[in-house]
């Protein structure tokens, strides 16, 4: 197949570690085969996985076939039969400590765009992650690209596909590449571009997805407020800790590479005078942004925090989570808003 010249879907970074020529000789390997699906899909096996009862008409029915030239699955949604994850897979023998780079064309169709319905697509091995996006809402197609290190030793090479929502979504992939090269110093032939990497950042819809609440306890009422911010009231707050955890996936944050976190938090904590033995105010409040990317604890009536932090990851990130731990005798609300996590940034 011809590469598409789409250019809707972004290159973030492709970075190469090590160089493709050697006293001008290439000394990279691209080792998928057929990733161009010329006349079938062999060997990728496509499988399916997730479904509530093994309904062969459906599971046959979410398998990829080829269609025109390229590796096709259409996903009835809603499907009412659990949560469907497609893979397609080709079995692979690759060693650990190499530099790669990873190319494809990714094809993604709703049917209908004012749906939350919405994909997570990621390329991988069976030890790791090698790229990952999460797709919201609108059809898109083009190439994506993507570049690292084999960490893990790995026997198999493939795609994996989540989707959820309420209209029919297709699916596609074409041009799968992937080289592996000896792993050495060399130059970015790429400047990075700094990513900004969550979404719905305001609530500016009224709505929480793609948040997600992780963990809610019986003493916390998650909302959206009218101001279109988040908020975490604690209303039956109890003098045992009782955490809230909202989460968003990411698109992947590496180790090394540099975040620019920014927000704004806010806390307000009720008067308890007039209770017999208790201060004025007699509740706590942990606050954490990512993971320790920024934390603080309040004890005021009313504390106001304009985040502005960077830092180079130490991990890898695949989700964001914004952590409030409320506690004592007072109600206390917490609010979160035009929360934006940057990668690749410059630090100065």
């Amino acid at each position: 197949m011809s590469p598409t010249t789409n250019t809707v879907i972004q290159v973030y970074s492709a970075v190469r570690i090590s160089g493709p020529l050697i006293n001008g000789l290439r000394n990279d390997v691209n080792v998928i085969l057929n990733g161009v699906f010329d006349g079938s899909l062999n060997p990728w096996v496509p499988t399916v996985t997730g479904l509530v009862g093994l309904v062969t008409g459906l599971v046959n029915s979410l398998l990829f076939t080829l269609v025109n030239g390229i590796a096709s699955v259409g996903i009835p949604l809603p499907l009412g039969l659990g949560q469907p994850v497609l893979y397609l897979t080709e079995t692979l023998s690759i060693a650990a400590n190499q530099a790669w780079y990873l190319q494809a064309d990714v094809y993604l169709i709703n049917a209908q765009v004012s749906t939350s319905t919405s994909c997570t697509i990621y390329f991988r091995t069976d030890q790791e992650i090698l790229w990952q996006y999460y797709y919201d809402r609108c059809s898109q197609q083009g190439r994506i690209n993507g570049s690292g290190i084999v960490t893990k030793a790995a026997t198999s090479f493939y795609t994996q596909t989540a989707c959820t929502g309420s209209t029919d979504v297709s699916i596609g992939f074409d041009n799968i590449i992937w080289r592996l090269y000896p792993l050495a110093a060399g130059l970015s032939p790429i400047v990075l571009t700094a990513v900004q990497v969550l979404t719905n950042n305001d609530f500016g819809a009224g709505v929480l997805a793609p948040w997600m609440q992780n963990f809610v306890s019986a003493t916390t009422d998650v909302t959206i407020t009218t101001a279109r911010a988040l908020q975490v009231a604690f209303n039956r707050i109890a003098a045992t800790a009782s955490p809230c955890s909202i989460t968003q996936t990411l698109n992947r944050i590496r180790a090394g590479q540099t975040y620019w976190l920014r927000a704004s938090v806010a806390v307000t904590i009720a008067s308890s005078a007039g209770v017999a033995g208790l201060g004025a105010r007699a509740s706590t409040c942990d606050i954490v942004l990512g993971a320790n990317f920024w934390s603080t604890t309040a004890t005021a009536a009313s504390s106001v925090w304009n985040v502005n932090v960077t830092g180079i990851a130490t991990s890898d990130y695949t989700n964001f989570t914004m952590f409030a731990n409320c506690y004592g005798n007072a109600v206390a609300t917490v609010t979160f808003d035009n929360i934006f996590l940057t990668r690749d940034v410059t630090l100065f």
